[in-house]
């Protein structure tokens, strides 16, 4: 029996290390001069219905949506929160006298099964991709771009502990992530943008 657990764990770590790539957080963004008199009104997170939710525990779980950071629930509706939240804190020092609203339509977020993160050790990756549209009071898109990534290194193993031992949950380490990425997208705070090498799907 332990020779076949061994074998399953094995073949699922030659499974996990075929998808081994390049990951990024990469995204055009906006200059400070054109958004400097800019404030954010409505906010709108789409995540479509046709986006495929996987609660398989699996090493690599197939679907455009796979969370685990939060109890069992409307995985879509998780998201589109975590969104939300992410870009109210990106954009909370945006202040200007010209009002400007939002639209995220969310296109990946998958993350690592429960299995993963308990079993795995350095390996792992939240990949995040959305399109995001700004448009005017009057509806007129006035910037947009579409294929944003926002991915991020998915803990596991006794990292995935130590982390939540610090209180950098799975869902706060991404808040933490997108917002900076959301501020950045509009020409504030830290560039975001990186490249890494990690063994994830």
């Amino acid at each position: 029996m332990f020779r076949r657990k061994f074998i399953v764990a094995a073949a699922s770590m030659a499974i996990l290390a075929g998808c081994a790539s390049t990951w990024s957080t990469n995204y055009g963004g906006l200059n400070a001069s054109d958004t400097n008199n800019w404030r954010i009104g409505n906010i709108t997170v789409n995540v479509p219905d046709t986006l495929t939710v996987n609660e398989e525990d699996s090493y690599s779980p197939e679907g455009d949506i796979v969370w685990r950071g939060e109890p069992a629930g409307d995985r879509r509706a998780q998201v589109r929160n975590i969104f939300e939240d992410s870009i109210k804190r990106g954009t909370r020092g945006m202040r200007g006298g010209q009002s400007v609203n939002l639209t995220v339509d969310v296109k990946q977020f998958h993350g690592i099964s429960d299995r993963a993160r308990t079993k795995l050790s350095v390996s792992g990756v939240h990949n995040i991709t959305f399109d995001v549209t700004v448009t005017n009071r009057s509806g007129e898109v006035i910037a947009q771009e579409a294929g944003v990534k926002a991915d991020l290194i998915a803990y596991s193993g006794q990292d995935a502990v130590n982390a939540e031992a610090q209180g950098q949950t799975q869902r706060v380490r991404i808040v933490n992530h997108l917002s900076g990425v959301f501020a950045n997208w509009f020409g504030r705070g830290t560039d975001m943008r990186q490249t890494f090498s990690r063994i994830g799907r």
